[in-house]
C-alpha cells in the first residue's frame, strides 16, 4: 500500500491534543476543532479531519488491543 504521510510523532500530538482541555468556548473536541488547532502547530502542517479521524482510530484500536491482552495475561 501507500506509504503513511504522518508518523507516529504526528500520531501522538494529534492523540494529546484530543485528551487536552477544549479551547474555550467548546465543550468538547470536534474534528474541525482539531484540524484548526493541528494545522496551527509546528511539525504537523496541512492535515485532513478525515486523517485526524483515521489517526485516532489507530490510536484508540490500539490502546484497546493491548488493554485485551493485558486482562487475559493476568
Amino acid at each position: 500500500g501507500k506509504p503513511r504521510r504522518y508518523g507516529t510523532d504526528v500520531e501522538a500530538q494529534i492523540s494529546a491534543l484530543a485528551c487536552s482541555v477544549p479551547p474555550s468556548g467548546a465543550k468538547r473536541w470536534t474534528l474541525e476543532l482539531l484540524e484548526q488547532t493541528a494545522q496551527a502547530q509546528a511539525g504537523i502542517g496541512p492535515i485532513s479531519r478525515e486523517t485526524i479521524r483515521r489517526l485516532l482510530k489507530t490510536a484508540h484500536n490500539g490502546i484497546l488491543g493491548l488493554s485485551i491482552k493485558t486482562r487475559t495475561s493476568v
